[in-house]
């Protein structure tokens, strides 16, 4: 399974699945680690990376 980053950047599962499936268990909290270890949020991160192709 892709890491939580791609799930983010695809776009393709809700914030909301990717926090209840990788530990943070919130979307609320995802957003607060994301911001703290990457400085974006998980929309500017989509924005910035998104959309690229799935690691094999």
């Amino acid at each position: 399974m892709p890491g939580r980053g791609f799930l983010v950047e695809c776009g393709e599962v809700r914030v909301e699945a990717v926090a209840a499936a990788s530990g943070p268990g919130t979307a609320a909290d995802l957003r607060t680690l994301m911001r703290r270890r990457t400085g974006l949020g998980p929309a500017a991160d989509r924005d910035r990376f998104g959309r690229r192709a799935a690691p094999e």
